[in-house]
């Protein structure tokens, strides 16, 4: 039996601009979202966590506008990375 995976990124950024990034680390997700479909395409598991930003801690103000989210939010029900993505893979299977 064959599973599929759909994941959704969402991105974070320097909210001052390309010029003010960390050089190896232009973005830093904050958001993972997927469904995990089977072989007809039917969702049988769906998985959605948002991540607490390490590096940027300000919103860039059109992340903003994308997403609706605002660092508040991030901050209050974000968990660490290196967490989220250990139980992603894990989901994925």
């Amino acid at each position: 039996m064959k599973n599929y995976i759909v994941f959704d990124l969402e991105w974070n950024q320097s909210a001052e601009g390309k010029e003010n990034s960390v050089e190896h680390l232009p973005f830093e997700i904050i958001e993972i979202g997927g469904v995990k479909l089977d072989e007809d395409l039917d969702i049988i598991s769906e998985f959605h966590e948002l991540i607490t930003p390490q590096v940027y801690t300000q919103m860039h103000y059109k992340i903003v506008e994308v997403t609706h989210m605002d660092m508040g939010r991030l901050k209050q029900e974000g968990r660490p990375f290196v967490q989220v993505i250990q139980e992603f893979l894990q989901w994925c299977g």
